[in-house]
């Protein structure tokens, strides 16, 4: 676990759950009134992964998950606020792509960075001390507040996320994909970040348009000025914070899509770089590619699960250190 000195912040992705061991619990799987159908299950309870639905068995998970504030089956609320209907992407896609942000799309962690609005840009260490593991989201919530009773303000958070740097040869590998036909890649954010830091970023950097979903926590500003964070869903998959699993959000994604489509993607790649973003890579098929950032914890978790259990981890891995890396992979596969 890295700690950012400016901040005092533990590193986010490893803050996940406290630890960066290879430690995959036999999570069992649950079914009940809560359960969205198609979220790592089929009729008769058949798992399946993610470009091959009915051939391979998945890694467990638990997958019972209340979406707050929603009817059964319904949208997350992050999905809600910043995502446009899936119903409306072209159903000809061949390839589907899952974008991390903190540290993978953006060179930093967004958090983080917010406290640089703090004055002499340090936390005091009681607001530090009230962190619990698995509860990172309740306790950035505590920071924002802070941050608001120290007269931050809307403008002020905005103004530093959007001169958070993009990831070495990021940007490059949007124009990619931009630029690619319309049948070739349907682009999708998943971040535990919140819609305000990732908003304001994308549209700086001019590549909001590139995203046809983007899953993350829902956060407003209150009459007070202060921004206030919800958790995306809650869950009992026993890897994640308790505010978001992705590979949850991975499944009910692909299932939804492949529904609509009448058909699977011909591939699935997973671009990240935390511990968060190692859960979601794990649905992975044989089929799909996982790139994770080199030397960050998603890598060293996909190398520790080669040695330790072999055949565990499904998925292709190219990790990257530039995006002219993913580029290079990607090039290969629109070939085929």
């Amino acid at each position: 676990m890295r700690v950012h000195a400016r901040s005092g912040f533990a590193d986010k992705s490893a803050r996940a759950r406290g630890s960066a061991a290879v430690t995959l619990p036999p999570a069992t799987k649950e079914t009940g009134p809560d359960l969205t159908p198609g979220i790592g299950t089929s009729a008769g309870d058949a798992s399946f992964w993610l470009s091959q639905p009915h051939s391979l068995k998945a890694p467990p998970i638990q997958v019972k998950i209340r979406w707050h504030n929603s009817r059964r089956g319904g949208t997350p609320p992050g999905a809600q606020t910043m995502a446009s209907h899936s119903a409306s992407i072209s159903p000809d896609r061949r390839f589907l792509i899952f974008f991390d942000f903190d540290e993978t799309i953006v060179d930093e962690t967004s958090d983080d960075m917010v406290v640089q609005a703090a004055p002499g840009q340090h936390l005091p260490g009681w607001l530090k001390d009230t962190y619990q593991p698995g509860r990172y989201n309740e306790y950035m919530q505590r920071v924002l507040a802070y941050l608001a009773e120290q007269g931050v303000t809307e403008s002020d958070l905005r103004g530093i996320m959007e001169k958070i740097p993009a990831s070495p040869g990021m940007l490059t590998l949007f124009q990619f994909l931009r630029t690619r036909p319309a049948k070739d890649f349907e682009v999708v954010l998943l971040s535990d970040a919140n819609t305000f830091f990732i908003e304001s970023w994308l549209r700086r950097a001019g590549v909001r348009q590139l995203f046809h979903r983007i899953f993350t926590n829902p956060a407003t500003f209150n009459k007070n000025g202060r921004l206030v964070l919800r958790p995306f869903h809650s869950h009992e998959c026993q890897r994640c914070p308790d505010n978001m699993c992705k590979q949850v959000v991975v499944r009910d994604y692909v299932a939804r899509r492949t529904q609509e489509r009448g058909r699977p993607f011909q591939r699935i790649f997973y671009v990240g770089d935390g511990a968060n973003d190692f859960c979601p890579a794990l649905s992975l098929g044989p089929r799909d590619v996982a790139f994770p950032r080199r030397d960050f914890p998603m890598h060293r978790l996909i190398t520790e699960t080669h040695e330790a259990m072999p055949g565990e981890f499904k998925a292709v891995t190219v990790p990257w250190v530039s995006g002219e890396e993913v580029i290079m992979r990607l090039r290969k596969h629109v070939a085929e």
